[in-house]
This record gives C-alpha cells, structure tokens and sequence, in this order.
C-alpha cells in the first residue's frame, strides 16, 4: 500500500512547479512510516495518518495541490478496499475546490462523484442527483461559450473542446452510478468525441472514457448477455489496450 501511495503522491506532484526542498521533505516524511512493528490494521491507520499529516503539513499554502494529493490518496484507498477512509480523502478534497474553483469547476464535480463511494443509499442518490445537475449546468456553460467561440462551425454539436469533453465525462459517470445506462452512454461518445476533435487522446480525460465505456459495456452485457452488446465490449476493450497511459487524476 505504502508503495502506491508514495507513487500516486509523486505523480501528483510532478506536474506542479514546487519548491524541491518542500517536495522532498514531504517525501522524507512519508518514508517515515515504520512497517515493522504494526499488525495490518494499524499499519493501513498508520500510513494514511502520517500521510495526511504531510499534505497538511506541507502545502498548508497550496490547496489546490493538497486536494490533488487527497484524490490520490483516496483512490489508492479505494483499491485496498478501505472505503471510508478513502470517501474521508476525496470529501475533504472535494471541500477545498469548492471553495476555491467553486462548484462548476470540472475538477470540484468529479470531487463530487468521487465521494459517492463509501456513502449511504439514500445519501448516495442525492449526492448523484446534486452531481448531475451541477455537471448538466456545467456542460451547458461551456456548450455556450464554444458556440460564442465559433468553435462549432464545421466540427460537430461537441466542437473540438477538451473542457467540454470532461464536463460530459463528469455527467455521464453521474448518469452510470445511477444507472441511467442509455443517457451515459450518450454523453461518453459525445465526450470521447470531443477528445477526438480536439487531438487531445493523451489527456487523462479520453482515456476516463475509453474505461468508462468498457465499464459500461461490461455492465449491459453481463445484464443483457443477447443484447449485442458484447461486439462494443470487445471494441472499446481493444481502443483501451492500445491508449496511451495516462495519469487519472
């Protein structure tokens, strides 16, 4: 675990220009972590406190790269199946963008989405349905504004967007978690087309969509074995052998 933390931090914290000395102390302590004298349970409490403690300590000035460290966090958290914890990252980094990028920034809505897991049914549900609407809200802005762009001309209702690609990617996860299997369907082509036009296929956002869909197709086809969704499956799951690897923030 402590391995894909620290990478998931490096990561994080490569592509922002920060003082290396700050860097490397916040990497000194994290190496802190002593593994040697905690049984499974406290070693997971123990990396995840002295790990916060870090982001904390370290870019106390710098929310925006704490809350981008918190997501990292919470999604190596999520893949050791410690839920709670990770739901307790990706909300505290969903309270920092919304305070600082405000609610219709795409990296504030796919906070939102994110702090789905780990929630209650009920809890769940309006959180998705706040998700969606912030997320259609958002979509509609920038739809408008590529339209003001003239953007649009000659390139399609999606134009050549990449925001607008990850406003769509955005609502469509909402619509998915909801099972609204048709309408994220919709909104993953029409995003994935966007990437298209606008050549951005490294851009972490396309590769969201090539996953996404083969989730999606995994879905239907496992639901609806003779529905023909197995030749999508099989397409998409090619498109996602042969994508660039990218970091998903």
């Amino acid at each position: 675990m402590f391995d894909d933390l620290l990478e998931q931090h490096r990561q994080a914290i490569d592509d922002a220009e920060l003082d290396p000395m700050r860097v490397n102390t916040f990497r000194d302590e994290l190496a802190l972590v002593n593994f040697t004298t905690y049984a499974s349970s406290t070693m997971e409490s123990n990396i995840v406190e002295q790990s916060l403690a870090a982001i904390n300590e370290q870019f106390a000035d710098q929310p925006l790269i704490r809350a981008q460290l918190l997501r990292s966090m919470a999604a190596t958290l999520h893949t050791i199946g410690a839920r709670k914890r990770a739901h307790d990252a990706e909300s505290k980094a969903l309270d920092i963008r919304r305070k600082w990028l405000g609610d219709a920034h795409p990296e504030t809505l796919r906070s939102m989405v994110g702090t789905v897991e780990g929630l209650g049914r009920q809890e769940k549900i309006d959180l998705l349905e706040e998700a969606e609407q912030m997320a259609r809200d958002a979509v509609g802005l920038r739809l408008a504004k590529v339209a003001r762009n003239n953007s649009v001309d000659g390139r399609g209702k999606n134009g050549g967007d990449i925001q607008l690609a990850r406003g769509r990617c955005t609502l469509g996860r909402t619509l998915f978690l909801q099972g609204r299997f048709n309408e994220a369907e919709a909104e993953f082509l029409s995003g994935y087309e966007s990437c298209v036009l606008a050549r951005s296929m490294n851009d972490g956002t396309c590769q969201r969509f090539v996953k996404y869909l083969v989730e999606l197709y995994e879905t239907r086809h496992r639901d609806e074995p003779h529905a023909g969704f197995n030749d999508m499956l099989r397409t998409w799951q090619d498109r996602l052998a042969d994508a660039p690897q990218t970091r998903d923030e």
